[in-house]
């Protein structure tokens, strides 16, 4: 333990060891079995409570890495079916649960769904005010978008520079600009137990995914990386006249079809979606809220599109398949530049020593355990993974959105050039909104005073 300052003076604070046979994990881990168990065979009137709210960590302990729980936010519950989002897939029932609780249960699950996660007021306070920025000296409104707003310059590899090295805690660890705009955010994982076991899960499915020929026979193609990857979900770009689901042609379903189903059923994975959704509501709560509001309407507009997730507002996923899932510096530049993509980091590794995430930009370098949750604008940011050991394996999933939806619902939901032909006044009109659209979303983005001051 470093020495700590008290009254101006240092003091040495040694530590008390234990016994190699004392397990501190465990015994917390049977605790909070315990306290589960108590709660799910009382009826308790907990409609202040929300699925999915921040809570400061409480020192819950996990056998994976005990050092780097951060605050975070609770697990989100089983989805419900919905007309407007519906899935598959659904988190298993508790036993024992009282009929009067799966009520008020059902009643959140449709409240999220029809109006997306709203965290807890109070939680949401004690998770900011715990936080600690990083503080750098980037000027966002520099980052390399397009004139139109909805996509990236492409990314050149360049002289590489120093980074400073960033090592997770336990609290969040937002990272501001020069103007103290919330640019990126460290999120660390859920605090219930059950979550790495999840991430676990995950891991494994996702390792299997990656044993498929076609994709095995594609990863030489992968630009990022020397991995094999599918992505889901809904895109628009790169030729594309409208909206497409991912691998589908025209008259029939992906050649993958089989693969996204075992991927989008995991239960698993929902409960990691919605966890990344979660974590874009807390620090880019007005750009999440331009996500659901824009993205709904083209559900509504087009109902051939599918949602991945019944709780997450990301049109699109990508899972990065093991055993050795990092990736080469690159942009995403097709995303939206000023959205965010989530990433969840996955597998069996030291994040001591490799599988960091490196951010030239801001340059930082961080530690970056499995299942933690990290956001930036991987559209704007150049980043990089730090390889793993040899012995040592690893996967990843992310959300993010591509900026083409945006253009298209902008557009009248239509191609820039059939409203050229449609409509010459909408188009000189849209033109023009494409010359503000990256100030705009400069606009959205958050200051931690903000934040912390928002639901005071």
């Amino acid at each position: 333990i470093s020495p700590q300052k008290t009254s101006g003076q240092q003091v040495e604070v040694k530590p008390i060891k234990a016994s190699d046979a004392f397990d501190l994990a465990k015994l917390l881990r049977e605790a909070e079995d315990m306290a589960q168990k108590s709660f799910l065979e009382l009826d308790l009137e907990d409609e202040d409570e929300e699925p999915g709210d921040p809570v400061p960590v409480k020192g819950v302990a996990d056998a994976m890495d005990e050092s780097v729980m951060v605050g975070v936010i609770e697990d989100a519950t089983t989805p419900t079916t919905s007309a407007k989002r519906s899935h598959d897939g659904a988190f298993p029932e508790a036993k024992n649960v009282s009929r009067s609780h799966r009520r008020r249960k059902l009643k959140r699950d449709e409240k999220i769904m029809a109006e997306g996660h709203m965290p807890n007021a109070k939680a949401l306070q004690s998770l900011l005010k715990a936080s600690k920025s990083v503080e750098t000296d980037l000027d966002t409104k520099e980052l390399p978008a397009t004139t139109c707003g909805t996509q990236a310059l492409h990314y050149h590899p360049d002289k590489a520079e120093e980074e400073q090295e960033l090592k997770l805690e336990k609290i969040p660890r937002p990272v501001v600009d020069a103007q103290e705009r919330v640019v990126a955010a460290f999120c660390g994982r859920m605090s219930d137990p059950r979550y790495l076991d999840s991430c676990k899960e995950v891991y494994e499915l996702f390792t299997s995914v990656g044993e498929d020929p076609g994709l095995q026979e594609e990863a030489s193609k992968n630009r990022r990386g020397f991995f094999p990857v599918i992505n889901i979900g809904i895109t628009h770009g790169k030729g594309t006249t409208r909206p497409v689901n991912l691998h589908e042609t025209k008259d029939q379903p992906s050649k993958y079809d089989d693969l996204v189903q075992r991927i989008l059923q995991s239960p698993h994975l929902n409960r990691i979606a919605t966890f990344q959704s979660s974590c874009f509501r807390i620090w880019y709560p007005n750009v999440y809220q331009y996500y659901y509001d824009q993205l709904d309407k083209l559900f509504a507009r087009l109902p051939y599109l599918r949602r991945n997730f019944s709780k997450s507002v990301f049109p699109c996923c990508a899972v990065n398949c093991g055993p050795k899932a990092w990736t080469c510096r690159h942009r995403d530049s097709m995303n939206l530049p000023f959205g965010a993509c989530a990433i969840t980091a996955l597998g069996n590794f030291d994040h001591r020593k490799g599988g960091h995430l490196v951010l030239p930009d801001l340059k930082l370098i961080i530690e970056f355990p499995a299942g933690c949750v990290i956001l930036i604008p991987s559209a704007t940011l150049i980043h990089a993974n730090i390889p793993i050991q040899d012995h040592e394996f690893r996967a990843s999933f992310t959300q993010f959105a591509a900026g083409g939806l945006f253009r298209f619902i902008d557009s009248g939901f239509m191609t820039e050039k059939a409203l050229k032909k449609k409509d010459k006044k909408a188009y000189a009109h849209a033109c023009i909104q494409k010359k503000t659209r990256w100030a705009m979303g400069l606009g959205m983005l958050s200051k931690i005073s903000d934040l912390v001051g928002s639901k005071e």
